[in-house]
């Protein structure tokens, strides 16, 4: 693909296509002239190319396929609002997803298979302002196995405010995305999805370099400790580990019950992280600390603490959960718990799409290290071989990291 000045000082665009790299041929594209607002090509087959583009303020997306030397284009798919930037992906029950960005709130995805193009669905954010007047532009597709590909994407407010949205999917289709906290004066993102299931995302920043995040973030913290003076509180917490660029969100409730997002703070390369509470009142209010993921298999909340007489609370260690064993064989999986409060305790096994497969309780001694052993050859219904994930809960409502395991039959 490429563009060239055509006569009258007007972009046009050019195909080209060759068998080699050494001798290319062009294919006449005579529907436009307006200039370059994305392209992308896929293919059908071995003998044929599938492309799609857009021109500058047109309404819609223009496709086309290349068999041999035959140029065939087809109806454009016609849309109310402009359109930009188009972006293929293989689907691995045939054919190809296809995304592109518009003049609203929302992207446009579609499928195309045996030559036809399914009906388009929009794709929405869940904008942290909660203002309607964002457009979206230039989507990217994860190029994995799975049907529905993880899709990420830029959008720009009223005020051309950028930020990244991420939306997730399953093998039911796509989730709400939500907006990548942090990522304001953010655009062109790219994500990929592993073997795993975990989705990596990278950006440009503007007037700075590229940064990026995923979803598996195993850290935890303490139980946030207050401290006052006067009507201000001051919140403080300990990361299980230092997690350099990771996001948390300080909850906040006056009585315990509704808590709602009060600030997000960006950790550092040091585990202490500190909130002043922008809000002085004389009552005492609840604090938890959640750990900010797009991925609900990875949320994780603080326990609670609150504003005592006196003017402080204290400070809970944090749950530590460490493999002790592998599974390359069927046999138990074994894990060390360390500063479990004493009492029951439940252990929990979640599948790749967060369901809970098998729960098992047990009690902790109180002395700071237990162990915790998984028998899942026991398990019924029988429980197949693949990735999974575990979490702890202890007697004060504590949860552990999230851990991963294969397991074998």
């Amino acid at each position: 693909m490429a563009l060239s000045d055509a006569p009258a000082n007007r972009i046009r665009l050019r195909l080209l296509y060759s068998d080699t790299t050494h001798v290319w041929r062009e294919v006449p594209l005579p529907s436009t002239d307006k200039g370059d607002n994305g392209i992308s090509v896929a293919t059908l087959d071995d003998t044929t190319a599938l492309v799609a583009w857009t021109g500058i303020d047109e309404f819609g997306i223009h496709w086309g396929t290349l068999r041999g030397k035959t140029w065939t284009e087809g109806l454009p798919i016609q849309e109310s609002g402009y359109s930009n930037r188009p972006r293929f992906r293989r689907r691995p029950s045939g054919g190809q997803w296809l995304a592109w960005g518009t003049s609203q709130p929302y992207i446009l995805i579609s499928t195309f298979s045996e030559g036809a193009w399914a009906y388009r669905q929009g794709l929405y954010c869940a904008y942290r302002d909660g203002l309607p007047q964002h457009y979206s532009q230039s989507p990217d597709l994860s190029r994995d196995e799975a049907e529905y590909p993880a899709v990420a994407w830029g959008a720009q407010d009223i005020t051309a405010t950028s930020t990244v949205c991420v939306c997730m999917s399953d093998e039911s289709g796509f989730q709400m995305g939500e907006e990548l906290a942090g990522s304001a004066t953010d655009i062109s993102p790219t994500i990929a999805r592993d073997v795993n299931g975990d989705v990596w995302v990278a950006w440009w920043r503007y007037f700075d370099t590229t940064t990026w995040t995923h979803t598996y973030t195993n850290a935890t913290c303490t139980t946030p400790s207050i401290t006052t003076q006067g009507s201000q509180h001051t919140v403080s917490w300990t990361l299980s580990q230092a997690t350099p660029g990771t996001w948390w969100a300080i909850l906040r409730s006056t009585d315990g019950n509704a808590f709602y997002v009060a600030a997000r703070v960006q950790a550092g390369g040091n585990p202490e992280m500190t909130w002043i509470d922008p809000i002085q009142s004389p009552d005492l209010p609840h604090y938890r600390i959640r750990r900010e993921c797009v991925d609900a298999r990875y949320q994780w909340l603080s326990p609670e603490a609150t504003v005592s007489v006196g003017g402080s609370s204290s400070r809970g260690g944090h749950l530590i959960l460490a493999r002790l064993s592998s599974n390359p064989s069927g046999r138990p999986i074994r894990y060390e718990l360390r500063n479990a409060t004493s009492g029951a305790l439940e252990v929990r096994v979640f599948d790749l799409r967060g369901r809970q497969l098998f729960r098992q309780r047990q009690y902790a001694s109180g002395s700071g290290f237990d162990t915790i052993e998984l028998d899942l050859a026991s398990v019924s219904p029988a429980i197949t071989s693949g990735l999974y994930f575990v979490r702890v809960v202890d007697a004060s409502g504590r949860e552990s990291p999230t851990g991963k395991f294969v397991w074998l039959r």
